[in-house]
């Protein structure tokens, strides 16, 4: 039975994986990269595509699917193309994050539900 508050929760928790994710970077940087590099994720990016998630902007769940697909395809190839000593234990971290993301994202239907029964925009005139 649909409900729209598990929808609500659910793109709650969606939100605080991604944000916990692009997080993590700035707090442990050595869990990333050694001392003298540099990575940074896409704070900004998540922030307004969770808001237009927030906002019911139906592009914004493909659009939130496809951010954390590349993010975890990119653990993928790191792990695959230099073996699992290469990459940093921070990686696995936002890489679960990302995952736990995308299933939830993906296989909700709570949360399908509530997007897809937005309300519709006025045209513009």
């Amino acid at each position: 039975m649909y409900s729209p508050q598990k929808a609500r929760l659910h793109l709650s928790l969606i939100a605080a994986c991604l944000l916990t994710a692009n997080l993590l970077p700035t707090l442990n940087k050595l869990w990333f990269v050694s001392e003298s590099g540099n990575y940074s994720g896409s704070p900004l990016l998540t922030a307004l595509v969770l808001a237009g998630m927030f906002n019911r902007w139906r592009p914004a769940r493909a659009l939130l699917a496809a951010l954390s697909g590349l993010h975890f395809m990119l653990l993928y190839f790191m792990v695959h193309s230099g073996g699992l000593a290469s990459v940093r234990p921070g990686f696995y971290a936002t890489g679960a994050l990302h995952l736990l993301a995308l299933g939830i994202l993906c296989f909700s239907p709570d949360l399908n539900r509530y997007m897809h029964d937005a309300p519709a925009r006025p045209a513009a005139r």
